[in-house]
């Protein structure tokens, strides 16, 4: 149930701290002279991974993010599960999902709040060019805005995906063989 909660919600940071202090007390610990226990080891040693001379314990908030933007990385490949359909369909209709304001219910804004920092770790790969922007995207070593600024600036839709770019829909279309 737990790790169901954490693959599902964001786990408040009071309910972490909660879990925490009580993993801390099932660790190593010794009573001071005045009476106030003491670790016996730093929290942030601990759960350095045992390779690097910890004990391995997961960083809670860390292991609840990293779960969160599972989902984000399902909707961004569109892998075939039902629900990657209904947000689709219902908050990004032939839209690029960091290209529109964050929508939808608690749960799906939750999720998009780690956004940010997915979209840093990520490299894209051109596939059918609907996740990402043409423009604005890193999809080669940087986005074609700083490549090519000068082109960029007779862009008219700024925000079209590659998709919209290559086939002319965005208003702003540039032929394949103009990249190439």
């Amino acid at each position: 149930m737990p790790l169901h909660y954490l693959c599902s919600l964001e786990i408040p940071k009071g309910v972490i701290e909660v879990i925490n202090r009580a993993r801390r007390h099932c660790l190593w610990r010794k009573k001071k002279e005045d009476g106030k226990i003491n670790s016996l080891a730093s929290w942030d040693m601990i759960c350095k991974p045992k390779v690097k001379g910890g004990l391995g314990i997961i960083n809670l908030e860390l292991q609840n993010k990293c779960l969160l933007m599972k989902h984000q990385h399902k909707l961004y490949n569109n892998e075939d599960l039902p629900w990657v359909k209904l947000v689709r369909d219902a908050y990004y209709y032939n839209e690029v999902p960091h290209n529109v304001t964050v929508c939808g219910s608690f749960w799906w804004r939750s999720i998009m709040k780690f956004e940010e920092d997915f979209r840093s770790m990520l490299v894209c790969k051109i596939g059918k060019g609907d996740s990402a922007l043409f423009w604005l995207d890193t999809w080669n070593n940087l986005p074609l805005a700083q490549s090519y600024p000068r082109l960029f600036s007779f862009a008219l839709d700024k925000n079209c995906s590659i998709q919209q770019a290559f086939l002319g829909s965005a208003g702003g279309g540039i032929s394949p063989a103009i990249i190439e």
